[in-house]
């Protein structure tokens, strides 16, 4: 399904956003290309849906899609070169706490001026960068997923951690690189001021009614999105680095991180 809406299409800009396959993690990848497709998430529903579509090149030359739920097909419709998110209903903005918003977040968070983020998805055609799986928010009506063995399993999202290069730009020459002691990417926040915010959502969230057992990792992100919900700015970084065993664990924190929970010292 494809429309050609004389309209404008969606921006890709967090700024812009409404609030509302295989496993790759812990990867140098370059975008090939980025489009809107339509998705059935493998089969696994009666009716294809728009997603944003990243065709990665992994540093062994092997590519991998990787699809970003966008909305609801009465909404939405991709372009007929896949170049742009069209509006087919009445909803103009993505939802910023969709999966393409969040990681069209972390891409900002990473570096990537949001000025140069419009309507057009091949800006990003030719970005390296590293990229990091991090805990989906929580979502009402979800069915939980399975493991091939039975077991349930936290959802991910697979977000930028680090720009390598943009477009145009040679590798190395961008705003990221290399895998510092929890990175918080190159965002526009320092490191030091995200690694102090992030030590005072997490004794916020020890400190609430109901947490005095400890919290366990996968729960750190979305809580911390919840109350970071207005400052976008921090949002982004905060959320990625609770997402860090090495932050987590670092032994200077005013906690005890062990099997997965935090707990107070």
């Amino acid at each position: 399904m494809s429309t050609e809406n004389e309209g404008k299409g969606a921006s890709w800009a967090p700024k812009d956003m409404s609030e509302g396959g295989g496993l790759l993690n812990d990867v140098d990848v370059t975008w090939e290309t980025a489009r809107v497709k339509m998705w059935d998430y493998n089969g696994n529903i009666p009716t294809a849906v728009p997603a944003l579509c990243l065709t990665l090149v992994d540093e062994d030359g092997e590519k991998h899609e990787q699809y970003y739920s966008v909305g609801d097909a009465k909404n939405w419709a991709p372009s007929s070169d896949g170049k742009r998110l069209m509006p087919t209903g009445s909803t103009t903005a993505v939802v910023g706490t969709s999966n393409a918003g969040i990681l069209m977040a972390s891409l900002v968070n990473a570096g990537f001026p949001e000025g140069e983020m419009g309507e057009d998805l091949s800006v990003f055609d030719g970005l390296k960068c590293h990229m990091i799986q991090v805990p989906a928010p929580k979502r009402g009506g979800l069915a939980i997923r399975k493991r091939d063995d039975g077991r349930s399993f936290e959802p991910t999202i697979l977000t930028v951690d680090k720009i390598i290069s943009r477009p145009g730009e040679k590798k190395g020459s961008g705003t990221g690189g290399g895998k510092g002691k929890a990175s918080t990417g190159g965002g526009s926040a320092p490191a030091a001021d995200v690694e102090e915010k992030a030590q005072e959502i997490v004794l916020e969230i020890l400190g609430a009614e109901g947490n005095e057992d400890g919290v366990v990792k996968s729960q750190l992100p979305k809580l911390a999105f919840d109350l970071l919900k207005s400052d976008t700015k921090m949002r982004g970084p905060v959320v990625q680095l609770l997402a860090k065993d090495e932050f987590l664990g670092d032994s200077e924190r005013p906690w005890v991180y062990a099997d997965g929970k935090v707990t107070m010292g």
